[in-house]
């Protein structure tokens, strides 16, 4: 039963209640505190079986400048406070509670701190930690947290450079232009508002920033009544609410004031193109790099509607996104560019979106702003948009916002703070089903392609809120920018009086002291905890993984989503008798080109597009491989989701899809388009969003075939292969390459997997298509697999034009499962000593350890200043281990973070993606569940014997992706890029 409207629980008045929030399934109460003026929205599960808890508290946050003030306080406030003095309660949640999402977000306008858990002591816990955090930081008191977090000019020896894990972060994030375009887009179009500036900092302005600066910004900002929070849970409101008010009643009624966001206001001309330079190696082509960025600033968040905010995700889906963009035709043909996507940030109260060019020619920057106008006219006076088109839109649009995803309470945080902060009504961003609807009468009265059209003429064809950026490839720029920072750094080095320097070291000193000293015993027994008891039943949970497998008429395997409605289906096809480097890279080529050509039965692109968005929810082709027993295989995999009423049309799409795109391969000039599309995505993220995993893939290669096949499905070997598809003649080979491929599939071994509560209709379609297409059924089970021949090794290094380093070693066991030890050994390296070392002392933006399930371990840096140091501090983990000593309390406490991570996802998608995984391992879902449960039982002596596991990995050999003038200095083993 939900209060009374007007009602109080616990100095909270409640404001509005809905019994059904619409478009979700809770209940909602909208609650303000009667003194601070606190906003408070509760959601309570309607189903009772959902028993996740979310919490986030959000507080307004806009920017007067680019020093990052936002983003250094969102870190700064999580190490340490009043109640918790541990250096890191951030991390001591991450090694000894059972949360399932633990994190902190900075927007352009807002900073939030979202937790969630199953376990309802855990949730309190958290919420204890966080609430702390945010309202009794240190850094009030601790100037040591702004220096390790913002940043501080570090004289060590002979070093004396500025650091800072922000610092660092934010120069990995400006080593890729096209983040730094989208950072310019907003500059440009929103000249007079603080949306122009970059809140997660910009790096030379970070320098600028004070540790006074932080603690002002704080005392400001983060008040009650400046705040907004969420709670998710089935727990009692009353609980709740009196939990958060002893953080308010410790405020002595310094409960702050509302901080208004001014808004941009229209302007009255498109803004001039602003030209930014950035550097590119030597290997690389200035005609082919450049990034063309186009920006429109369109609604503002609290006032447009419903029905116009889905229309826009609809009209940016299909112009903008979809295979079939007419944009992505007329880029490529017009040469302004290889790929063609499009971002639309609504995180902020004034939406806007940038139209990206990557692969591009940079003296076509005018040309790029007529094909947009003309473009956009053209679909306006012309036949692109239909009703049919706009229903297949709308039917994919459904599909997406209906289905439950991991991490289901933080989504709904994301949709409330779109409107609730800035004066909507709560509700608003969740109800879809009401625009839906809307949008569907407009189909029924044939008024939807008029209604769509007006909004491209009003926010494309005649807006004047509109920006051009171009990112302009300049060779060697970055390692001229690297000479000139280090240049300043050694001016202000020599600039110091000697008394300034002696402060400069002391604080250093001090820093590196308050870093590497252990928490007090007083301030580890502050922190929350947890008992064995809590972990009862979590082992458990991972047999809830379990399929079946069947090798009778067809090979397949099945698991039980237990959710009604959708569909999950995927085709694994064994390539492996016909693996070698070329065939890799071909069959690579050919995963990108699925989807985006026209087949047999569907002769253009926007027929094809059309039917899919009508019948399939997502479909995504992609070479995957495992390697049981030292046996590599490689998998051509083809993952499907649709709603179940759709299942037999959906099928049999897919299978028109994998064997009859051989039609669309014979067009060479889409061909063309099609692999400069993914050459030019393939280049920007191998040394950025890619950084680590190209260094991880490169160390673990050593060891295993299945990795080193990595370099010619996503690396560099096959970064050159795409630049040497230049021409048609080579784009010729290329395609009966292809079209060869497709034919032979129909020889090889096939494993259908489904996730369904009813797979029995989808069997049935299965065993239809395959007799109509021919298909030479062979058991996945029982087939012999070998490569064609052995995989080349790559183990280099690579000089990147970047300003961070990603630093990996690998190493390979005998195990299987890892032991509970292993298991065990790695959350603490995690959450513990690479966290301290490699991230709070190095200054990277973090450190990953991870085991295989094919014996393989691997570690890897990310963000990383240091090169050397992260070197020595992966040479000691073996002894890290060996010499542990912590007590029985902290061992617990790294035990229930170890178990705790394991836990299942709640969205069915997930669970089924991580059974079939765990099923093409091999492993052994009985045995592993009770690997885990047997952690609660290692002891110390089990630790020391598995520090003589890690051993291997701490002496191995280095790879690092990262600066070039590091990499250059550190090895002559590297590759350039």
């Amino acid at each position: 039963m939900l209060p009374a409207i007007n009602s109080t629980i616990s100095n909270f008045t409640v404001l509005r209640t809905l019994a059904k929030v619409p478009g979700i399934e809770f209940a909602g109460i909208e609650l303000k505190h009667i003194d601070s003026e606190m906003k408070i929205l509760k959601l309570i599960p309607l189903d009772l079986g959902y028993n996740e808890a979310t919490f986030s508290i959000s507080f307004s946050t806009p920017s007067t400048d680019s020093t990052g003030i936002q983003h250094i306080t969102e870190h700064s406030v999580l190490c340490g406070s009043e109640k918790f003095p541990s250096k890191e309660p951030f991390t001591n949640l991450l090694q000894s509670s059972l949360q399932t999402f633990l994190n902190a977000m900075t927007y352009s306008d807002h900073t939030c701190y979202p937790l969630s858990s199953r376990n309802e002591q855990d949730f309190f816990n958290m919420m204890n930690v966080y609430l702390d955090a945010v309202f009794f930081p240190n850094i009030q008191q601790d100037d040591r947290i702004f220096q390790q977090e913002g940043h501080h000019f570090h004289i060590e020896g002979d070093i004396h450079e500025h650091r800072g894990v922000v610092l660092n972060e934010m120069r990995g994030v400006y080593s890729n232009p096209t983040s730094q375009g989208y950072t310019a887009v907003q500059e440009a179009l929103f000249q007079e508002s603080p949306l122009r500036f970059d809140s997660g900092g910009e790096p030379s302005i970070i320098l600028n920033l004070t540790a006074d600066d932080l603690k002002h910004f704080h005392k400001k900002h983060y008040k009650p009544s400046n705040s907004f929070t969420m709670l998710v849970s089935q727990y009692d409101l009353q609980k709740e609410l009196d939990f958060i008010n002893t953080f308010l009643e410790r405020m002595n009624g310094s409960y702050g004031h509302p901080i208004k966001l001014s808004k941009q206001q229209e302007y009255q001309q498109p803004q001039a193109l602003k030209k930014i330079d950035f550097g590119i190696s030597e290997s690389q082509q200035v005609i082919d790099t450049a990034v063309h960025l186009a920006g429109y600033r369109l609604y503002d968040c609290d006032t447009v509607s419903s029905v116009e905010f889905l229309a826009l995700n609809l009209i940016d889906y299909l112009l903008h996104d979809s295979p079939a963009s007419p944009f992505k035709k007329e880029i490529s043909q017009q040469g302004i560019g290889q790929k063609f996507q499009s971002s639309l940030d609504y995180t902020q109260n004034q939406a806007y979106i940038s139209l990206v060019v990557t692969g591009g020619n940079p003296t076509k920057s005018e040309d790029y702003q007529k094909l947009l106008q003309n473009i956009y006219k053209e679909i306006v006076s012309g036949d692109f948009l239909t009703a049919n088109s706009l229903e297949a839109g709308l039917n994919n649009l459904e599909f997406k916002v209906k289905e439950i995803g991991d991490h289901y309470g933080v989504k709904l945080m994301q949709q409330l703070y779109l409107g609730w902060p800035y004066g909507a009504d709560f509700e608003k961003f969740f109800d879809h089903e009401k625009p839906i609807l809307e949008l569907r009468e407009m189909l029924l009265n044939t008024s939807i392609v008029p209604y769509i059209k007006t909004l491209i003429t009003k926010y494309f064809i005649n807006n004047k809120n509109y920006c051009q950026i171009l990112m302009n490839p300049v060779v060697g720029l970055n390692d001229k920018k690297q000479v000139e920072l280090k240049k300043q750094e050694q001016e202000y080095y020599s600039s110091l009086t000697e008394g300034q320097l002696q402060v400069a070291i002391t604080l250093t000193k001090e820093l590196i002291k308050k870093q590497s000293s252990p928490d007090s015993q007083e301030a580890i027994d502050a922190l929350p905890k947890l008992q064995l008891q809590d972990l009862h039943g979590l082992s458990k949970e991972l047999l809830v993984l379990k399929g079946t497998r069947q090798d009778e008429n067809i090979s397949l395997y099945t698991y039980d989503t237990k959710s009604k409605g959708i569909d999950y289906f995927n085709i694994i096809i064994d390539v492996t008798n016909q693996v070698d480097e070329a065939y890799l890279m071909d069959i690579s080529i050919l995963s990108k080109i699925y989807k985006k050509t026209c087949t047999k039965l569907y002769k253009n692109k926007q027929e094809l597009q059309q039917i899919s968005d009508k019948l399939i929810g997502s479909l995504d082709f992609e070479i995957i491989s495992t390697e049981v027993n030292s046996n590599p295989r490689f998998m051509l995999q083809v993952s499907s989701k649709f709603l179940s009423i759709n299942s037999q049309d959906a099928i049999h799409l897919i299978y028109e899809i994998i064997f009859g795109t051989t039609q669309g391969l014979s067009n060479h000039q889409e061909l063309l388009e099609n692999i400069n599309e993914f050459k030019a995505s393939l280049q920007e993220k191998l040394t950025t969003s890619l950084g680590h995993i190209t260094a991880a893939n490169r160390a673990m290669s050593q060891f295993s075939q299945i990795h080193a096949s990595k370099e010619y499905t996503q690396g560099i070997r096959l970064l050159n292969y795409l630049n040497q598809q230049g021409d048609i003649k080579a784009n010729i080979h290329i395609s009966n390459q292809l079209i060869s491929i497709i034919q032979n599939l129909k020889t090889l071994p096939a494993l259908f997997s489904i996730g369904s509560t009813d797979p029995h209709v989808i069997i049935k379609e299965i065993e239809k298509q395959n007799l109509l297409h021919k298909i030479e059924f062979k058991s996945y089970y029982n087939e012999k697999f070998e490569l064609r021949n052995k995989i080349p090794i790559c183990t280099s290094s690579i000089a990147a034009q970047i300003n961070v380093n990603y630093v990996a070693a690998a190493a390979q066991k005998s195990f299987q499962i890892p032991s509970s030890a292993s298991l065990l050994a790695e959350s603490m390296l995690y959450s513990g000593y690479l966290w301290e070392n490699v991230r709070v002392m190095g200054g990277a933006y973090g450190c990953f350890l991870r085991q295989k399930f094919n014996g393989i371990q691997y570690i890897v840096s990310y963000r990383d200043p240091q090169l050397q140091k992260t070197i020595e501090n992966y040479r000691n983990i073996g002894k890290f281990l060996r010499e542990i000593s912590i007590d029985d309390n902290s061992l617990l406490r790294f035990k229930i973070g170890a178990i705790g991570s394991r836990q299942k996802s709640i969205a069915p998608a997930d669970r089924y993606s991580l059974s079939l995984q765990l099923f093409l391992d091999g492993v052994d879902i009985d045995q592993y569940a009770q690997t885990v449960e047997n952690i609660v039982n290692v002891n110390f002596d089990d630790l020391k014997k598995v520090g003589e596991d890690f051993e291997d990995i701490s002496q191995g050999k280095i790879v690092v992706v990262g600066k070039a003038s590091q990499v250059k200095e550190w090895t002559q083993e590297y590759d350039v890029i």
